[in-house]
């Protein structure tokens, strides 16, 4: 037994060594992370403090974890790996590409350890579970030959760090106190360290984004209001019993009165929310509609499958009893996250609710509800599981089509490469003009058709000369005059179309 228990660890250790293997060629051949456009060059070089900002001049008062986070591993970039690629560039998207391979690889650990301590699940079934719920994350929105997005797609470098990794690191954290409960940090007997890690990680999400902290708020919530009808008693019992969540809630709530204060939040203006409340419901369904077909079919195998076992298991068994409560949690947690999503984005940006890193929470929730189903379909019926390595083989075989399926991380959905080349070609510019000690020299860069010639916006390049300053690419600081070409334009082949 002892030894059947090794030989699971280590093939359960060899898929996720696997997973992050493909994780890091994702995000290094098929679609790195690559600094291109004006925010990328602000973030990647503008440290800035770990404590959140409050009032109208600071633009996001409440990002500390992915402003933070983006120009710490840019940092890492350069000081460790630009030494051995020569290239700014490539330094840098390496250290992003094992930084969120490190991070997504670690929030599906936190999502198979739930689903196994609820569940105890065999070897086989967590590596099952582990396929389905992997390629649910990358698969569920492609519909295109090209083009398409996953749960971890954005438009851009900063976007991914602003976004996509504080919706990761939310729900990897709502996971980690599904799986353990949330602990009282108020309370002696629990490890000081303990209490210490997950205090700085509750403090790292609540100040991350207001699209994705509301998952932990959510979550909170939920666990305190299902204490109260379960076990009501007196108020002052409750709130010692659920004291470390309504702490974390109240830090929530200031967490959303400092980012309406900020800038970001002045600028949205009046919104007539009849009105957007509808459009917002209406771009969520536009994103079901990209739903993959061939996974479609099979999740409806599943969910068939699942209605025929559930219905013929005993009502009094132990399987049926923990599959309600966990999908029954997980089903009003959904649900909160879907209303949370649709008003929030309506108060914001309506099309937030057909972007896959602000809906991350509500997907997840629900892949935890079908994970659960194939465990209980697994573990009542044997003959399925026959059949369950085919149709992950099948699923398999439909993601994996080529390196060009999902778009790109930058805002012309142009090429990396191309996006490394245009910008060294900025950059060996902007250093032959320090060496040659000029105090002002003009620049040529690709012509826009947007205003401010975005993405290469001419009122963003104090940010690029800082940034540069900041690497200490360039030794000193002198006037730059950005000019817009069409003669860069026709270099790289770039089309109005792409701009």
């Amino acid at each position: 037994m002892k030894f059947e228990g090794i030989k699971e660890k280590r093939v359960v250790l060899s898929a996720f060594i696997l997973l992050f293997v493909g994780l890091f060629l994702y995000f290094t051949y098929a679609h790195p992370l690559m600094i291109f456009d004006t925010d990328d060059w602000h973030y990647v070089g503008e440290p800035r403090h770990a404590i959140p900002g409050f009032g109208r001049g600071v633009w996001n008062p409440i990002k500390v974890l992915p402003e933070m986070i983006q120009c710490f591993v840019s940092e890492i970039g350069v000081c460790f790996l630009m030494p051995f690629t020569h290239d700014f560039f490539m330094a840098t998207s390496l250290a992003y590409a094992v930084f969120s391979s490190i991070v997504i690889a670690g929030f599906f650990y936190l999502l198979l350890r739930l689903l196994d301590r609820k569940f105890g699940l065999n070897g086989f079934q967590k590596l099952a579970v582990l396929g389905l719920i992997v390629i649910l994350y990358f698969l569920t929105f492609v519909s295109a030959d090209i083009g398409n997005e996953n749960l971890f797609s954005e438009g851009n470098l900063t976007c991914f760090f602003n976004y996509t990794i504080p919706a990761v690191a939310n729900m990897s954290l709502v996971l980690y106190f599904m799986t353990d409960g949330i602990p009282d940090l108020l309370d002696n007997s629990v490890r000081v360290e303990k209490r210490a890690v997950i205090l700085l990680v509750c403090y790292l999400c609540i100040c991350s984004n207001l699209c994705e902290n509301f998952y932990l708020a959510a979550y909170l919530g939920e666990t305190v209001l299902l204490d109260v009808l379960q076990k009501r008693g007196s108020i002052s019992n409750m709130v010692k019993r659920n004291r470390t969540a309504l702490i974390l809630y109240l830090g929530w709530v200031l967490s959303c009165i400092l980012e309406l204060s900020g800038g970001r939040a002045g600028s949205v203006g009046h919104v007539d929310m009849k009105v957007s409340l509808g459009q917002s419901v209406e771009c969520f369904f536009d994103l079901l509609t990209k739903v993959n077909v061939w996974e479609g079919l099979c999740l409806a195998i599943l969910v068939l499958a699942f209605a025929v076992v559930f219905f013929c298991v005993k009502d009094n068994s132990d399987s049926k009893k923990v599959f309600l409560s966990f999908a029954g949690f997980n089903a009003f947690y959904a649900l909160i996250l879907w209303i949370c999503t649709i008003v929030l984005a309506a108060r914001v940006a309506a099309g937030n609710a057909g972007r896959p890193s602000v809906v991350f929470g509500f997907f997840t929730a629900v892949f935890l509800i079908l994970a659960a189903m194939l465990w209980f379909v697994s573990e009542n019926s044997r003959e399925v599981n026959l059949v369950i390595p085919i149709i992950m083989l099948f699923l398999l075989n439909e993601l994996i089509t080529g390196k060009a399926l999902f778009k790109e991380y930058n805002v012309m959905q142009i090429s990396p490469e191309l996006c490394r080349e245009i910008g060294n070609d900025i950059i060996d510019q902007i250093i032959e003009a320090d060496k040659s000690g000029e105090e002002e020299a003009d620049i040529y860069i690709m012509k826009s058709t947007k205003g401010d010639n975005w993405p290469n916006a001419i009122g963003g390049f104090p940010m690029l000369m800082t940034t540069l300053r900041h690497y200490k690419i360039i030794k000193r600081d002198f006037e730059v005059n950005p000019i817009p070409s069409e003669e860069i334009n026709e270099k790289y082949h770039l089309t109005f179309e792409e701009l």
